[in-house]
């Protein structure tokens, strides 16, 4: 099912010209992009009665690789093309031993594969499992209590029920070593097929110590939010399979479009490509930032002197969700009077698309609270929206960009100076102009 709230650029008649440019330049002004929503699946319309698990916070939210949507209905992980025309299907859920896993979190997804935290259901402990998309084969364990690790001693005593991350053949996670309260942790990659061998990223012996259980990874870059051994914090990325530690921002790091130097940063950096993105703050500032892998500018995706799109005033806060795919950058915002929504920019530094925001009317309903993470790839974005009337769904926003107002304006001097043309000719010739 599609729901389509476009913003669409109509550009008037030729037979005004002044007006034609003025109003082609204001709806161009207003309309950076043009958004259609295909429903995925929906508890108003069964089967599923809730999305996520009570276990893991944000769970509820799909994720999206290729054109695969990926999602946990219950505590069984269900895939569904992104573009619909199919209804969801159980992944499995069963080890070859014949042992049942609940999946206690959101899946990651490759678009072939997803990964997920889950219980062993004989024995109750958690593991890090992936299994195929599409309902066949059965899963596979990533890493569990009787995995080994590595570059430590011992084995895994359990794992933070936090989604991992999936890209290509590698799955990225975080693995608790102990159980002292708090419990030192570290982070980890496998490959996806299960089986090992697993490679450190970083772990409390390492130049940088991990500071988030989330650890974001695109193709053999791991990114994640960590201490170096010198003091302060940052966001930093790693070889998938260990190596050496490069900053992407840290508290040396001067705030781009603001003033002084980062003083925080969120806990949820995401990767692809070549590009970080984060959320950063500083003395009374606060934004969404991105830098490519590997060094380079620091660009400000939004920040709070950025005026909210479909909104009112300008943004006041960014929680610590926030997701990448090539240059397009999606991310949750708040501004005053319980502002709070999804937003979107197809480039960092570009105009910024307000997908759906709390209060939204929105598929016959009331938008109540949305959860996103992980749901960027390209210009679609995946998310659940739950109603006022206590209905979940899960979309996926398809957004389309329109020219930029130059373009069309470029585009709109054209046809007027054409159509110029035609009319001192058929004045010359004593014939009518035809428009």
């Amino acid at each position: 099912m599609e729901i389509s709230l476009p913003r669409p650029v109509r550009a008037p008649g030729p037979k005004f010209p002044a007006l034609a440019l003025a109003a082609l330049a204001a709806a161009a002004g207003a309309a950076p992009a043009q958004v259609v929503y295909t429903k995925i699946a929906d508890t108003a319309t069964g089967p599923f009665v809730s999305f996520g698990t009570p276990f893991s916070q944000n769970s509820q939210a799909p994720s999206l690789a290729g054109s695969v949507v990926a999602f946990n209905g219950g505590g069984v992980i269900y895939t569904a093309p992104a573009g619909g025309g199919g209804p969801p299907v159980a992944s499995p859920v069963q080890l070859p031993t014949g042992q049942f896993v609940q999946a206690l979190t959101q899946p990651a997804t490759n678009g072939s594969r997803v990964a997920f935290v889950g219980a062993n259901g004989s024995t109750g402990r958690t593991g890090v499992y992936s299994g195929p998309v599409g309902g066949g084969g059965s899963l596979a364990v990533v890493a569990d209590p009787d995995t080994p690790v590595p570059n430590g001693s011992g084995n895994f005593q359990s794992f933070f029920q936090v989604a991992p991350s999936l890209s290509g053949s590698v799955v990225a996670f975080n693995g608790i070593l102990n159980s002292t309260s708090p419990p030192t942790f570290g982070l980890y990659t496998g490959p996806a097929a299960g089986g090992g061998p697993l490679g450190r990223v970083a772990d409390p012996t390492t130049a940088v110590t991990p500071n988030t259980v989330s650890p974001s990874v695109s193709g053999t870059v791991v990114a994640f939010n960590g201490t170096p051994s010198g003091g302060g914090s940052g966001i930093y990325t790693a070889p998938a399979a260990g190596g050496s530690f490069t900053p992407v921002a840290s508290t040396a790091s001067p705030i781009p479009n603001g003033s002084g130097t980062f003083t925080g940063f969120g806990l949820t950096p995401a990767v692809s490509g070549s590009v970080v993105a984060f959320v950063g703050s500083g003395s009374g500032q606060v934004g969404v930032y991105t830098r490519p892998v590997g060094g380079g500018a620091l660009t400000r995706v939004a920040d709070t002197s950025t005026a909210i799109p479909g909104g009112s005033g300008r943004f006041t806060n960014f929680p610590d969700i926030v997701d990448v795919s090539g240059s397009a950058v999606a991310f949750v915002g708040t501004g005053g009077g319980g502002q709070s929504g999804l937003y979107y920019a197809a480039t960092a530094g570009g105009p910024l698309t307000k997908l759906l925001a709390i209060g939204d009317a929105f598929d016959g309903r009331t938008v109540s609270t949305l959860s996103f993470n992980d749901g960027l790839e390209g210009s679609d974005v995946a998310f659940t929206a739950a109603f006022t009337n206590g209905s979940q769904a899960i979309y996926v926003a398809h957004v389309s960009q329109v020219p930029e107002p130059s373009s069309l304006l470029l585009v709109a001097a054209g046809s007027l100076t054409v159509l110029a043309a035609r009319r001192r000719r058929a004045a010359s010739s004593g014939r009518p102009a035809s428009d």
